[in-house]
């Protein structure tokens, strides 16, 4: 396992990116408006000794604050993972490891499946992903059970090549029969998995042409009506930003050169967005 802190990460934490004291309340703002009005999903805890233990609730905090990913950048989410992490004292600096390397694997797990096609050898892949664990999270029960989300994965894009979509989940359905476990422990793999699976299961059914109400439909049949409603707003919230930049990028284009031209697409940028905004955006249109 890698949860002992690396000199990189310990560089990171005393920039005041992670737990402990290293983070003060003012430096943690408002939560993301899709998290404002809800409760913080899953915990951090700690033994006997006061050490960090990577648990399913772990995990479950983590996603939580995750599903801010294109509302808030990277680094402010992860402040907000350090306010949760501090309370833990000592503890947080492991916590933040786990986390730092929780967010790579699943960046790298992500990344290869939506690599693979319909007709990819997935004990390959399963093969390639046990290393990208072993290389982030370690060998952890935690994860396990990820295998078997390579092989759901491969079903879903050979039923969206098909258009068999009944056969992905006859899939799941048969393997759900042959492996035993107690209610607990399928309601917390669930909810650990929920970002995951519903990424693939909007794909399939964007895939198989379902509009906005189908979407909401699906997410209110998989997460709630609550949940659903505020991914709704971020997804109107990302459409409203992608217009903007859109936008501006039409209206650069449409200046005239000149020898102020550099000057005159500042200014327009400043115009229409606001200090916290224009660094991303100026890397989105590829400004220096």
């Amino acid at each position: 396992m890698r949860w002992t802190t690396t000199l990189g990460v310990m560089a990171a934490l005393l920039a005041g990116c992670a737990g402990g004291e290293m983070v003060g309340d003012d430096a943690i703002g408002e939560r993301p408006h899709s998290l404002r009005g809800t409760e913080v999903d899953g915990r951090l805890d700690v033994d006997a000794d006061g050490r960090f233990v990577p648990t399913e609730d772990a995990v479950r905090l983590f996603d939580y604050f995750l599903t801010t990913e294109g509302e808030v950048d990277d680094g402010a989410r992860r402040v907000l993972v350090a306010a949760e992490a501090r309370k833990l004292g000592p503890a947080a600096f492991d916590a933040m490891a786990f986390y730092d390397d929780y967010v790579e694997y699943r960046r790298r797990f992500d990344a290869a499946i939506a690599k693979a096609g319909p007709q990819a050898d997935g004990e390959a892949l399963v093969q390639q992903l046990r290393q990208v664990r072993r290389e982030t999270v370690g060998d952890h029960p935690l994860f396990a059970e990820d295998d078997a989300l390579v092989e759901q994965a491969i079903a879903a894009k050979r039923a969206m090549r098909d258009g068999d979509l009944g056969a992905l989940a006859r899939r799941m359905q048969v393997a759900a029969l042959f492996t035993p476990k107690s209610a607990a422990e399928v309601d917390a793999e669930r909810a650990a998995r929920i970002p995951l699976m519903l990424r693939e299961y909007e794909a399939i059914e964007r895939a198989a042409g379902g509009d906005d109400a189908a979407i909401r439909a699906l997410r209110v049949e998989r997460v709630g009506p609550a949940a659903a409603e505020r991914l709704a707003r971020l997804d109107a919230e990302r459409a409203a930003w992608d217009a903007r930049v859109a936008e501006a990028g039409a209206a650069i284009a449409g200046l005239a050169p000149g020898a102020d031209l550099e000057a005159r697409r500042d200014a327009l940028l400043a115009e229409r967005f606001d200090a916290r905004e224009l660094r991303r955006v100026r890397t989105l249109l590829r400004l220096r």
